[in-house]
Formats: C-alpha cells, sequence, structure tokens
C-alpha cells in the first residue's frame, strides 16, 4: 500500500529490522526526493521500477542483504547521493 502515498516526499525507514524486499509499487511516489532503508535485511534485488523516481535526489540502501545487479535504470534518476555499500550488489556505472 506503500504506493499510495502520490505526494510523499521523503521516506526514511533505516535501522527498523524490515526485512523482505523492496514493493515494486514505491515506483508510484513520483514526488520522493529522499529514500532511506539503510540498516535492515532487505533481500532479492533492487526493482528496476525504482528508475521511474524521477524526483529523488537522495537514495541510501546500504547495510541489507541485496543480491544481484544495479538496475539499469537506476541511471535514470538524476541523484547527488547515492549509499549502497555493503548490500551484495554488482554492476557499473557508467
Amino acid at each position: 500500500m506503500i504506493g499510495k502515498l502520490k505526494k510523499l516526499q521523503r521516506l526514511n525507514l533505516q535501522s527498523n529490522n524490515l526485512t523482505g524486499t523492496i514493493p515494486p509499487s514505491i515506483s508510484n511516489l513520483a514526488q520522493l526526493t529522499f529514500f532511506s532503508i539503510a540498516n535492515n535485511k532487505f533481500t532479492s534485488s533492487i526493482p528496476p521500477s525504482m528508475g521511474n523516481l524521477k524526483q529523488m535526489l537522495i537514495l541510501n540502501i546500504r547495510h541489507n542483504n541485496f543480491q544481484g545487479d544495479i538496475p539499469i535504470e537506476i541511471g535514470n534518476i538524476e541523484l547527488t547521493t547515492l549509499i549502497f555499500h555493503q548490500t551484495n550488489l554488482v554492476g557499473k556505472f557508467l
């Protein structure tokens, strides 16, 4: 149901022992400028749909158990800050 918060600008869920995956509906938060889920236990991969968050400036996903590639769609966002160390993600930024 997080995807229904369409006017949400900042979402800070860090250090809450959250588990599971990032729901693809997160891409419905078109006004989101800050998103932090650092220091949790999220798994799986980053949904490519996050590349639709064109207003996002800061993305902090460090200290989680993500696997797989960094979605190329993340390059669609003009981030000012990207923090993703200790996530097990792989890939290149071009």
